[in-house]
C-alpha cells in the first residue's frame, strides 16, 4: 500500500511539473527574447500576448491545486460579502508593501484613477505610522512584511481610536480559503489575492470611490 501510494504520488508530482513547466517556458522564453532582442514592433504584441496567455494558464492551476486541497480538508474558499465604501472629503489611498514589483503594478493601477490620493509605505511600522499621520480612507496591506506581519498591522490600527475605522484590505498572495477566513475574522474588511487582475482591482476601486 505504501509503495502504491509513492508511486501515485510521484506520478502526480511528474504530472503537475509536466503542467508546471509547459506555461513557464512560455513567460521565461519570450521574457528573454524581449530582454536580448529589445521590443521588436513586429512581434512585440504577439510575444507579450504569450507571456499573458502563460502566466493566465499558471493561474488556473495554482488555483486547481488550491481548490482541490479545500475539498481535501473540507474548505471551501469564501466570497466575502463587499464592505461599506469609505467615506471622506477627499479619498486617499495607502499601499503597505516591500515588495518592488507589487508597489510598481498598484501604482501603475492607481494612476488610472487620479482623482484619489495616493501613497505607498515598505513595512509594517512605517506604514502604521503613515496612517496614524493622515487617516486614509483605504489601506491596502500585504500580509508578509519584513518587520512585522499584516496581521500585526491591523491589530495595531484598530486598536488606536484615530485609526479604528479606517477601510483595510489585505492583498495577499496567500490565497488558501484559512487564511482568507482568519483574515476576515481578525477584521480585514475585505481580502483580495495576487496576482492582481487589473479589471477587478479597477473595477473594486471603483466600488469603493466611485467616480464623481
Amino acid at each position: 500500500l505504501a509503495l502504491h501510494e509513492s508511486q501515485a504520488k510521484s506520478r502526480m508530482l511528474a504530472r503537475i511539473s509536466h503542467e508546471l513547466r509547459t506555461p513557464l517556458n512560455a513567460v521565461l522564453g519570450f521574457s528573454q527574447l524581449l530582454l536580448t532582442e529589445g521590443p521588436d514592433p513586429a512581434n512585440w504584441r504577439e510575444r507579450m500576448g504569450h507571456i499573458h496567455s502563460a502566466g493566465q494558464h499558471l493561474l488556473k492551476l495554482v488555483n486547481d491545486v488550491l481548490e482541490l486541497s479545500s475539498r481535501a480538508t473540507g474548505e471551501l474558499p469564501l466570497q466575502p460579502a463587499p464592505a461599506p465604501p469609505p467615506t471622506g472629503p477627499q479619498a486617499s489611498v495607502r499601499y503597505i508593501e516591500d515588495n518592488e514589483v507589487n508597489l510598481m503594478i498598484v501604482e501603475a493601477l492607481m494612476r488610472r484613477r487620479p482623482d484619489l490620493n495616493y501613497l505607498s509605505a515598505c513595512d509594517g511600522c512605517s506604514g502604521v505610522a503613515l496612517a496614524k499621520a493622515e487617516r486614509p480612507s483605504l489601506i491596502l496591506l500585504d500580509m508578509q512584511l519584513p518587520d512585522i506581519d499584516g496581521g500585526e498591522v491591523l491589530r495595531r490600527l484598530r486598536a488606536d481610536p484615530d485609526t479604528a475605522a479606517i477601510h483595510i484590505v489585505a492583498l495577499s498572495a496567500n490565497a488558501m480559503p484559512e487564511d482568507i477566513s482568519r483574515a476576515l475574522a481578525e477584521g480585514f474588511d475585505d481580502y483580495w489575492t495576487k496576482p492582481i487582475d487589473f479589471t477587478t482591482f479597477l473595477t473594486a476601486m471603483d466600488r469603493l470611490f466611485p467616480a464623481g
